[in-house]
């Protein structure tokens, strides 16, 4: 995916911006135009990195779940073999 071979910093800014709208918004009513302008970036950038607004929210439901699990999984003894 184009997305992961952008600068951190600038994929941070994207995801934040968009975690906020679809958090403030929901999906039905968050704009793709408040997410560019929150995040600092074109229009044309983020529609190359995700097609539409429902890749983009889709890639964070994703995101979103495979760094709870990375938390939930460190919170484990894997040296524990008693539950």
């Amino acid at each position: 995916m184009a997305f992961d071979h952008i600068k951190e910093d600038t994929q941070m800014k994207i995801i934040n911006a968009a975690l906020k709208e679809f958090a403030e918004k929901g999906y039905k009513l968050a704009s793709t135009n408040q997410i560019v302008k929150r995040a600092g970036v074109g229009k044309g950038m983020l529609y190359y990195y995700f097609k539409n607004k429902q890749e983009l929210f889709e890639f964070l439901i994703r995101n979103s779940l495979d760094a709870i699990e990375h938390d939930y999984i460190e919170q484990f003894d894997l040296n524990e073999t008693d539950f």
